[in-house]
């Protein structure tokens, strides 16, 4: 998170994705420590929420990995069901959070890392892994008020057509080009 111990106590590192409620999720985070200062288990000790709920309360990459610079993955699975007035969303957010260990007075470094993650939806019993429909989106106010004066616009074209066809009637104009001819070629024999 950053270099001042205070800080990292005090916050966390927060992620919110938006995912389909009703499905769980494989969530799949990578770690990889390269600080030179941690080189052994117990050096920097964190901790992992996944959906406000502790996923892991002594999260240790080198434990983990074995060694510094060991890249190493740990695999969670998260089921996302609606509560209380989020019942009837279709889509919620899946947080998950890392966060320095307070109480730990053995851990050398108080920060938390991560260096990627991956987010896999699991099809549901049927078998499917579609969610709900989408609702669509608002009308554009600005759209309907310009489509209602382009079609005042056009009836107004419309009805004043007839008008002028009265007030200045059309001409017949017939003349042909009678009396010329064009004749293409060389004709000087």
């Amino acid at each position: 998170m950053g270099m001042n111990e205070t800080i990292n106590k005090s916050y966390n590192l927060t992620w919110n994705f938006p995912v389909d409620s009703n499905f769980q999720y494989l969530v799949r985070l990578h770690f990889c420590e390269f600080e030179s200062e941690v080189m052994h288990a117990g050096d920097q000790v964190f901790l992992i929420y996944m959906d406000h709920q502790a996923a892991e309360e002594r999260a240790d990459i080198i434990l983990w990995a074995g060694d510094n610079g060991i890249p190493t993955y740990k695999d969670y699975l998260v089921s996302i069901q609606p509560t209380g007035s989020a019942g009837s969303k279709k889509k919620v957010n899946l947080t998950i959070a890392l966060q320095a260990d307070t109480n730990d007075l053995r851990t050398k470094i108080s920060d938390a890392m991560l260096n990627g993650l991956e987010i896999f939806k699991l099809n549901n019993s049927d078998g499917n892994l579609a969610g709900p429909n989408p609702d669509p989106p608002p009308m554009d106010p600005a759209n309907t008020t310009s489509s209602a004066g382009q079609k005042n616009l056009s009836q107004g074209v419309l009805l004043c057509l007839p008008l002028l066809l009265v007030l200045f009637p059309p001409q017949s104009h017939c003349s042909l080009f009678s009396g010329y001819s064009w004749v293409s070629g060389d004709d000087r024999n």
